[in-house]
C-alpha cells in the first residue's frame, strides 16, 4: 500500500459518505437542494480530514505504521562489525523527519568500553522496498588516536537474511579521509524500546552518553550469552607454552650466540615495527636464524597487520612462530592459519593502552584464532607498545591469565630482580624479556640472562609444587 492508493480510497469513501448522507436526509424529508448541500459538505469534510491524515499522518507513529511501509525500519539498530576489533559496534537510529517528510539516519561507532569513535548523520535515507534494502550515504566525523577530527564518507546497505524474513546483515563501502577505500560486512540486531530499557533502564536514547551505555551493556550481554564457537586453533596447548622463557631483541650474530649459550631456547626478532627501530636488518636476521641449531625456536615480532606480508616475512626468515602487536582483524588471522596451518600465532594484549574490559573482549574474540597471548606494557610518553622497559599492573595480567582459554606470556619491565615475583603473582605460561637483561650500552649480558633464567625456573618450579599440593593423596 502507498499514498496514491490511500488517496484513491479517500475519494471513494467521500463519495460513499455523500451518497449515504443524501439518502439519509431525503428519508428525513429534507428538501433535495438542502440534502445535496449538506451531503456534499459532509463529503468535503471527510475527504479533507482523511487527506490530512494521509499527508500529515506520518507525524504520528501509529499512523505511519498503517500508511507508510518505510516505517517498519524505524527504530534502533545495533551494527556488529565482525572484522573490526578496535571499534566493533555502532548504534543506528532510523527516525521520521517531519520537515522533509522522509526518514533520517543518525548513528555512532564505539569500542567495547563505550568510547565514542565516530558519529554520522544522513537526513534522507533511500528505500528499495522491492529488493528489501535500505541505503544511506553519510558523512562521518571520526576522532583518531591523536584526538584529531577526521572525516569519512560511507554508503551502507541493510539486507534481509537468506530466507528474506528479517534484516540481519548488511555491507558498507567507506572512503577514509578521502584516500583509503574499505569494504565491510556486518551483522544487525534490532532493539525495541523494551530491550533498551532492560539493558540501560533508559526510556529513550538521546545523547552519545546514552548510546555509550547501551553499547557497553549490549557487549556484556553478548559475552554472557555467547555460545562456544568452533575454533580454528585447537584447544590443546602447544608444548612450547610450558614454562616458556623468551629473550627478544637480537642485535647481531655475536649476541644471538651469547643468548643461546646462556641457556635460552626461544629468541624473538622484532622487525617491521611501528615506533622502534629494528635491532638488525631482515637479511641479517635471516642469516642468524639459519645458523642456529634446530632445537632453538625463533619467532618474528612484528606490527604488520596484513596476512600476506606476515606470511612472506615468516617464509623469508624461515620461522613458524609470529608475535603480532598490530590491531589485526580476524579475517587476516584466518588467512594466516589457512595458508600455513603449522604457524603459531601469539597476539599481544597491551595493558595501559586498553582497559581490562576491552582486553577481556579481545581475549574472547581472538581466542579461536590464536595459539597464545602476550601481555605487554604501553608507554604513553613514547606511545610504544612493548620494549618499554616498564612493568604494568600485574593484577591485570593475573586476571587475563584467569579468563584466557589460551596460554598467556607475561612481558613488560621484567628483570632478574622481579621475574620470580611476577611469575608467582600472575602465574603465566611463560615470560618474555628484552631490555631487562641489557646493560647501559643496550647489549645483552650473559650474567643477567642466566640470573633471569634461574629466577624464572625457580618460580615455575614453585608453582608446579603448589599445583601438586592442591591434589589430595
Amino acid at each position: 500500500m502507498n499514498i496514491v492508493f490511500f488517496q484513491g480510497l479517500v475519494v471513494a469513501l467521500s463519495g460513499v459518505v455523500a451518497i449515504k448522507a443524501n439518502a439519509f436526509l431525503l428519508a428525513a424529508s429534507v428538501s433535495p437542494l438542502t440534502s445535496l448541500i449538506f451531503s456534499a459538505g459532509a463529503a468535503v469534510i471527510v475527504r479533507t480530514f482523511l487527506l490530512f491524515l494521509i499527508t500529515e499522518g506520518n507525524r504520528w507513529r501509529f499512523l505511519r505504521c498503517i500508511i507508510d511501509p518505510r516505517s517498519k525500519f524505524e527504530g534502533h539498530w545495533i551494527i556488529r562489525l565482525k572484522e573490526h576489533i578496535e571499534r566493533p559496534y555502532a548504534y543506528a537510529c532510523i527516525q521520521y523527519n517531519p520537515d522533509s517528510k522522509s526518514y533520517m539516519y543518525r548513528g555512532a561507532g564505539f569500542d567495547i568500553d563505550g568510547n565514542l569513535g565516530s558519529h554520522w548523520l544522513d537526513p534522507e535515507i533511500k528505500f528499495d522496498l522491492k529488493s528489501g534494502k535500505i541505503e544511506y550515504l553519510a558523512e562521518a566525523t571520526l576522532t583518531d588516536s591523536d584526538g584529531e577530527i577526521l572525516k569519512n564518507w560511507g554508503h551502507i546497505t541493510f539486507e534481509k537474511d537468506t530466507f528474506g524474513n528479517e534484516y540481519t546483515r548488511g555491507q558498507g563501502f567507506f572512503v577514509d579521509f578521502g584516500t583509503v577505500f574499505r569494504k565491510s560486512h556486518f551483522s544487525l540486531d534490532r532493539l525495541y524500546e523494551k530491550d533498551i530499557h532492560e539493558l540501560t533502564k533508559l526510556k529513550k536514547i538521546k545523547t552519545h552518553d546514552d548510546m555509550s551505555l547501551l553499547m557497553v551493556k549490549y557487549h556484556l550481554k553478548r559475552l554472557s550469552n555467547k555460545p562456544k564457537e568452533h575454533e580454528l586453533v585447537k584447544q590443546n596447548n602447544h608444548p612450547l607454552f610450558f614454562n616458556l622463557i623468551q629473550v627478544a631483541g637480537v642485535i647481531d650474530e655475536e649476541e644471538a650466540s651469547l643468548i643461546v649459550n646462556s641457556g635460552v631456547k626461544i629468541l624473538g626478532f622484532p622487525l617491521r615495527l611501528d615506533f622502534h627501530k629494528p635491532d638488525l636488518s631482515e637479511c641479517d636476521a635471516g642469516i642468524i636464524i639459519k645458523k642456529l641449531d634446530s632445537n632453538i625456536h625463533c619467532l618474528l615480532i612484528t606490527h604488520l597487520d596484513n596476512a600476506e606480508e606476515i606470511l612472506n616475512l615468516c617464509n623469508d626468515l624461515n620461522v613458524n612462530i609470529v608475535q603480532i602487536y598490530a590491531d589485526i582483524i580476524i579475517s587476516e588471522l584466518i588467512k594466516i592459519k589457512h595458508s600455513k596451518p603449522e604457524i603459531i600465532i601469539i597476539k599481544s594484549l597491551i595493558v595501559g593502552k586498553q582497559t581490562l574490559v576491552s582486553i577481556e573482549g579481545n581475549v574472547n574474540e581472538l581466542s579461536p584464532y590464536v595459539d597464545a597471548f602476550i601481555v605487554d606494557t604501553y608507554d604513553p610518553e613514547t606511545r610504544s607498545s612493548g620494549a618499554t622497559g616498564k612493568a604494568h599492573d600485574w593484577n591485570v595480567s593475573k586476571k587475563i591469565v584467569e579468563i584466557s582459554p589460551k596460554p598467556v606470556i607475561l612481558a613488560g619491565g621484567l628483570t632478574p630482580k622481579n621475574v620470580k615475583s611476577a611469575i608467582l603473582n600472575v602465574k603465566p605460561a611463560g615470560v618474555d624479556v628484552h631490555t631487562g637483561v641489557e646493560d647501559e650500552t643496550g647489549r645483552k649480558k650473559s650474567g643477567l640472562i642466566k640470573k633471569f633464567i634461574a629466577e624464572a625456573d625457580s618460580a615455575f618450579t614453585e608453582l608446579s609444587s603448589q599445583h601438586l599440593n592442591d591434589y589430595p593423596d
